[in-house]
């Protein structure tokens, strides 16, 4: 990377030996290493050389976060994220998401597939519409699901699996009932013969594999902790790649002859932080700010903050990215 800027702690000599450039003359207060590490900054820049440390790759790789939450009574929810962004969800009962509710990822743009949120109210076909299709439905829609697709699934309020309280472990034996556990076990699961009623249940599968990558289940109390509502908080990671953020500085001198800085990043990913840090040296780095949003990618600060006289710059994890102001 060519350096369009550079450090200002350099001597006076120096700056007289190489015209045209806009500093701010200083006495040399720093240590040795780092006027020569300016001085090496700033003959580099006078003669166009490239110059990088660490990595230098202009990509980097980071981990992203999908997670399901699956609530029985008395809370009833179900609930898809994408790191810490709620994505989908619904409510028991009225709330439209009682049963059975699916979430596809595409695993191509790491991003949920919006057509592919269904509830499939297998509660009512159990108890309120006996004979209903919900259950058939379901069954029929994970079957039509291609090989290969990662498939996440969440019980909101009930499932319409088992009995009522007091037998609300006692599995039922209509043909819907039976059709939806073996498909779902058909998928990996392990899991759905533990299920009890108003229980949560979740599973996150790539169709077509034998296991699943995640299952939990957890029952409600009917008889100790009757105001608690059972979760399973269901969490996996994928890999994606984005381009390297990209740190530029300018710097001006206020009105009280303090240099103030202003930092602005580029090539921020959304909720993804990136640190700035400085230093004095180039070998010892201290933490600046976190910046993470596109709106907020600029931070202004003067060397009185921070305290020293000779300042280096970098972007983590960009750590190939070191600027030197002028």
């Amino acid at each position: 990377m060519n350096f369009k800027s550079f450090n200002h702690s350099t001597t006076r000599g120096l700056l007289r030996r190489l015209p045209g450039l806009s500093v701010c003359l200083r006495p040399l207060t720093t240590a040795l290493s780092r006027s020569l590490a300016a001085l090496v900054a700033v003959l580099m820049w006078r003669l166009g050389l490239n110059a990088q440390t660490g990595h230098t790759n202009s990509t980097y790789t980071y981990p992203i976060s999908f997670s399901l939450f699956s609530y029985g009574l008395p809370k009833g929810v179900a609930s898809f994220y994408r790191d810490k962004d709620f994505i989908y969800g619904r409510g028991g009962g009225a709330g439209g998401g009682r049963g059975f509710n699916t979430a596809i990822l595409d695993t191509n743009t790491l991003e949920y597939v919006p057509s592919e949120f269904h509830n499939f109210d297998t509660w009512a076909d159990t108890f309120e519409t006996p004979g209903g299709s919900a259950h058939y439905q379901f069954v029929d829609y994970l079957r039509s699901i291609t090989n290969g697709t990662l498939v996440m699934l969440a019980v909101c309020d009930e499932a319409g699996l088992n009995a009522w309280p007091p037998s609300q472990c006692v599995r039922l034996t209509t043909p819907g009932v039976s059709e939806v556990v073996s498909e779902l076990k058909t998928n990996g699961s392990t899991l759905i013969d533990s299920y009890c009623y108003n229980g949560a249940w979740g599973m996150i599968f790539v169709k077509g594999s034998p296991t699943p990558i995640v299952e939990g289940v957890l029952n409600y109390d009917w008889i100790n902790n009757q105001d608690i509502a059972p979760v399973v908080d269901l969490h996996f990671t994928l890999l994606s790649t984005s381009q390297k953020p990209v740190l530029s500085v300018t710097a001006q001198i206020n009105d009280f002859g303090n240099t103030v800085y202003s930092l602005t990043l580029t090539n921020l990913v959304i909720e993804r932080d990136v640190e700035v840090q400085y230093s004095e040296d180039l070998l010892h780095w201290l933490h600046l700010r976190t910046l993470n949003q596109l709106l907020t990618n600029w931070t202004t600060f003067t060397e009185m903050s921070l305290g020293l006289s000779s300042r280096f710059f970098r972007a983590v994890p960009d750590n190939a990215t070191v600027l030197l102001p002028p």
